[in-house]
């Protein structure tokens, strides 16, 4: 008989189910139905989505300054390392120090992303009155909003109906994923043009 290895959840899964578990006491449960959304339940929602897109934007600018600033105020400190290759007969210039203080940078701000992410997805669903302590299937809920948040795919989140770009066609998505990466090509021309 072959057994199934049962996947332990990672530390920060298992940190937002803590989070999630921590917040549901402090939930408003909305007085409405569930699927139809008041104007209050709309306008937390904005908010969410509001907050979540600036400190997205904030992290990105940080990230920049971060990296740019102390590469030209200690040029010294970033130097390359001058390696001889044999085989090709050439010396590469390697950026060791700048590269782990990179990878780094991605490393923390990555982590902020992902904190923002279930910080939002608990906003949203708490304004939706999506979690229930008294549902039978909580635990598995707020796993399936957990997965939602770090970006992992899930068989269960069909079941949610949660999809933003659902109904969108292949061009305007096309046009929106141009539109998010030029954004994000911009942020950096810019920061780099005022450094």
């Amino acid at each position: 008989m072959i057994e199934k290895k049962i996947e332990k959840p990672s530390w920060m899964e298992r940190l937002a189910f803590n989070y999630f578990i921590k917040k549901a006491a402090e939930r408003k449960i909305p007085v409405d139905e569930f699927h139809i959304m008041n104007p209050q339940e709309v306008k937390s929602i904005k908010r969410v989505s509001r907050i979540t897109l600036s400190l997205s934007a904030f992290y990105g600018v940080l990230g920049v300054l971060f990296l740019y600033i102390p590469i030209y105020a200690f040029p010294n400190f970033f130097f390359a390392y001058n390696y001889y290759f044999l085989p090709l007969d050439i010396t590469l210039e390697i950026p060791v120090i700048t590269t782990i203080y990179s990878a780094i940078l991605v490393f923390v701000e990555l982590y902020a992303l992902t904190i923002t992410q279930l910080w939002a997805v608990r906003a949203i669903a708490n304004a939706c009155g999506y979690l229930n302590l008294s549902d039978p299937d909580y635990h598995e809920n707020v796993k399936a909003l957990i997965l939602v948040g770090m970006e992992k795919k899930n068989k269960k989140l069909l079941t949610l109906g949660i999809n933003p770009l659902e109904g969108m066609s292949k061009f305007n998505l096309f046009l929106y994923m141009l539109f998010t990466k030029l954004k994000a090509t911009m942020t950096n021309f810019v920061v780099k043009l005022l450094l």
